[in-house]
């Protein structure tokens, strides 16, 4: 059976593009929201391009052959990233700084960029440790909420395994191939 890429038009030439550094975002190629979100990886300078690399993760004949129905639904989901906004990358416990409980400096900048208007909702949502949960679900009653983003990432993590899907990833494949 012949492979359906051209289906998603998904590229494999992902060099950046002209586009100035401010509005680049990063992904690679890990299993955990966290690292698929991480500045670690290769810049991307649009939703499309941001997409055509989730999808290689999935699909990417003949190595990977993921359901394209699933994957078409899947990129139904796949929340708009725009505007980007600056973002520290890194709020953990660690890096916050509270004096007489008001905040009185943030450290470690070193991953901050241009990101994804959802990016700091997201890494809010896990934590390193139970205090680190805490401060995380503190933070995240101060941001914007994305929870498209979220369902989209869970979905993403947990399909990620497949052919060897959970008891989650394939209660949410077969959601999603029913869609």
């Amino acid at each position: 059976m012949k492979a359906q890429r051209s289906k998603f038009k998904l590229s494999t030439n992902l060099q950046p593009t002209k586009t100035s550094q401010s509005r680049k975002s990063y992904i690679n190629g890990s299993t955990t929201i966290n690292d698929t979100l991480s500045s670690r990886a290769r810049p991307f300078h649009s939703d499309i391009e941001l997409w055509n690399a989730i999808a290689l993760t999935l699909h990417d004949p003949p190595g990977k052959q993921f359901p394209l129905d699933v994957l078409e639904n899947l990129k139904k989901r796949f929340p708009p990233c725009e505007p980007y906004v600056l973002t520290h990358c890194d709020l953990n416990l660690g890096n916050v700084i509270v004096k007489d409980g008001k905040l009185v400096g943030i450290l470690d900048w070193e991953y901050a960029a241009y990101y994804r208007i959802w990016y700091e909702y997201v890494s809010a949502s896990w934590g390193l440790t139970e205090m680190d949960a805490e401060w995380k679900a503190l933070l995240r009653e101060r941001l914007d909420v994305h929870g498209d983003a979220m369902e989209f990432l869970t979905y993403l993590c947990h399909l990620r395994q497949y052919p060897d899907l959970d008891d989650k990833g394939r209660g949410i494949l077969e959601k999603l191939s029913l869609d």
